[in-house]
């Protein structure tokens, strides 16, 4: 949902989260990377295995874009991934979260 800040602007990430906004966390998750290889600098990490293209866009809110601070290696299963945590309130991005500078934790 959509929350109201003190100046009156509308924000799309929830407030508990504006707090983490440009801080290192780490995230677990599974990849999905943009094309095929056994290393990637730019994917996608979300909570659940990507099964099929339509999975993806029912929730955004559970996708992060993630660019890595030196390539990742491929993998099926759930990895662990720590880095820069951005919020992305630009309305022309469908995502609402990227993860700069990234690494394996």
């Amino acid at each position: 949902g959509e929350t109201q800040l003190r100046d009156g602007e509308i924000s799309r990430i929830p407030s508990t989260l504006r707090a983490l906004d440009k801080t290192e966390v780490r995230l677990a998750g599974y990849m999905m990377p943009f094309r095929e290889g056994d290393t990637h600098a730019e994917f996608l990490l979300g909570g659940l295995q990507f099964h099929c293209a339509s999975c993806i866009t029912q929730d955004l809110t559970r996708l992060v874009a993630v660019r890595a601070a030196r390539p990742v290696s491929y993998s099926d299963g759930p990895v662990l991934l720590r880095g820069r945590l951005v919020l992305l309130e630009d309305d022309a991005s469908p995502l609402f979260y990227r993860l700069d500078q990234a690494d394996a934790a």
